[in-house]
């Protein structure tokens, strides 16, 4: 794979009513593996996106991660874009959300989960993972909770050298409250090298419970919930 940071971004918009597609042109370079969400407002279309600023992703081999120093030094992340997509046009614009004061790694997230009944609606929360949340050390990971809505309302949970997954957003039966809901994931704890299942407030990010596990689990993602009636 080569990377060529000079060239421009193509962005293939289909109408899945009509199949008519259009191609709309962004100037700059984007490199990424993940869209949080995307929705129609007011005739355009805003899509979000974890966006990279580099190939480092693919320079996290084991010569690396032994290494205090080298690991320390890869550069992960460039933060959460948001294109705005206008098929009239055609245009597309894009901007970084603003850093909140207190948790300013959140927009660093990768490894999105949503509240799935907002999947294509305006929302307002995005949760994920992220690496060297002090943009200094990779034994510093954390959960984060980002408010696209408002610049202050990001939350985070983290322990030094605890490892989280990919984690999973699941609503509370009933509730309309977009954040109301737990999140799941497994940790590693590199202390003493064990893993366990933490479930985690939406809300507030606080752990609500957690057990251990019988055997230690690598880092995973792309896992979710199910329930019992549906796996039988």
């Amino acid at each position: 794979m080569e990377y060529r940071y000079n060239d421009p971004t193509f962005i293939y918009v289909v109408d899945l009513r009509t199949n008519k597609v259009t191609t709309v042109k962004y100037d700059k370079f984007v490199s990424y593996f993940h869209q949080i969400n995307a929705y129609e407002d007011n005739n355009k279309i805003i899509v979000d996106i974890c966006t990279q600023n580099s190939s480092n992703m693919f320079s996290m081999d084991l010569n690396y991660i032994r290494s205090v120093t080298l690991r320390n030094n890869i550069t992960l992340y460039s933060g959460i874009k948001r294109f705005t997509i206008d098929i009239i046009t055609p245009s597309v614009s894009a901007e970084f959300f603003k850093p909140s004061q207190n948790n300013s790694f959140a927009n660093n997230l990768d490894m999105p989960a949503i509240n799935e009944n907002f999947r294509h609606v305006k929302y307002c929360y995005a949760y994920g993972l992220v690496l060297k949340a002090d943009n200094k050390h990779f034994n510093k990971w954390a959960l984060v909770k980002k408010d696209v809505c408002k610049v202050d309302g990001d939350l985070s949970w983290a322990i030094d050298n605890h490892y989280p997954s990919e984690a999973w957003f699941e609503p509370t039966p009933n509730s309309t409250r977009e954040d109301d809901g737990v999140l799941m994931t497994h940790v590693f704890d590199g202390i003493k090298k064990e893993s366990y299942l933490v479930l985690i407030n939406a809300t507030t990010m606080q752990t609500m419970s957690k057990g251990i596990l019988p055997t230690t689990m690598p880092f995973s993602f792309h896992g979710r919930f199910f329930q019992d009636d549906n796996i039988l």
